[in-house]
């Protein structure tokens, strides 16, 4: 049964949140307006640093006060559709990730600043991840065995498609990853899409049913601005088109209620067919990225922190 504080979430979601194009046209205004309580401003005892790379990346360095930088890493890819930019509510997750990396230590953390569409448009964003990942390794001497790589919606696309690039390069994978809701379906061809189009409050509608018509509206909004001119079935831009050999150990977690359930749930079953033993976590009656919502209510308190778990099990190893 969903708590009462996770049912406000829900009905909170639905109301000021949704993303459907027959209640948002321009959603891309919608998101860009969810950043006008942006700050800075990190968790208590970490400081925070905006840098710039060479090409023109932008990330952001978290650290403990105090600590020398170096030891475990974790990078983290933001979500928002590849619409929204980099926000306060990632920088303030330092004080969770840190120490989850590195219980002794307290491991820094790298924000991706990616450049956003529509402006930019695939493959800007991955190339950007790439960059950070060599620069990473490479320069800043992190070594792969030691970092965690994750994100939230297309964020956990990032991830996913990183991963992709480093495994059919024949490249070191870092030690483990994690994906909340990622957005992995750029056809929106999983049974999901159509089975929770009623129930999902961020990009659904109540009452609705999604038609061939409707799904065709909707993978043509500007919400997916990002994909250009891309093959949307291109494994780099719809991971769930991917094979999943040699992968590392995975967490996923996703909303029951979310129309990109199976965007998970097929990348899942495919880890597993190849031998892997991703860790998913299903959150009954919930919506998309539900786990950042940490400190709200207790099913995201209590999905967030099975991924800590996970990552302090496996960054331990």
């Amino acid at each position: 049964m969903v708590s009462v504080k996770g049912r406000i979430a829900v009905a909170l979601a639905r109301k000021f949140y949704n993303l459907n194009p027959e209640i948002n046209p321009d959603m891309v205004s919608k998101m860009r307006l969810m950043e006008r309580h942006n700050s800075d401003e990190t968790s208590p005892g970490y400081t925070i640093e905006k840098r710039v790379l060479e090409d023109g990346t932008r990330y952001e360095f978290v650290c403990k006060q105090g600590k020398q930088p170096g030891g475990k890493l974790v990078l983290y890819l933001h979500g928002g559709a590849y619409i929204a930019r980099l926000i306060g509510a990632y920088r303030r997750m330092a004080d969770q990730l840190c120490p989850a990396a590195d219980p002794k230590n307290c491991a820094d953390l790298i924000l991706l600043d990616y450049d956003c569409a529509p402006e930019h448009v695939y493959p800007t964003q991955l190339k950007q991840t790439l960059s950070i990942w060599d620069y990473v390794t490479r320069d800043l001497g992190y070594k792969e065995e030691d970092i965690v790589v994750g994100g939230d919606s297309a964020g956990g696309n990032l991830t996913l498609a990183l991963l992709l690039k480093l495994r059919d390069g024949g490249r070191k994978m870092p030690k483990c990853a994690f994906c909340l809701s990622p957005w992995a379906d750029m056809t929106a061809s999983g049974a999901s899409y159509t089975d929770n189009y009623s129930k999902d409050p961020l990009f659904g509608l109540k009452g609705g049913k999604l038609t061939e018509e409707k799904r065709k509206e909707l993978i043509n909004c500007n919400i997916y601005s990002f994909t250009g001119g891309a093959d949307r079935r291109d494994k780099y831009v719809s991971p769930v088109f991917a094979s999943y050999e040699y992968f590392p150990k995975m967490f996923f977690c996703v909303g029951s209620h979310e129309m990109l359930l199976s965007d998970t749930l097929t990348i899942v079953d495919k880890l597993k067919a190849v031998g892997n033993e991703p860790v998913l976590e299903i959150g009954e009656g919930m919506f998309h990225v539900y786990p950042i919502y940490y400190n709200m209510f207790s099913e995201a308190k209590r999905s967030f922190a099975r991924l800590l778990k996970f990552i302090t099990a496996n960054m331990s190893k």
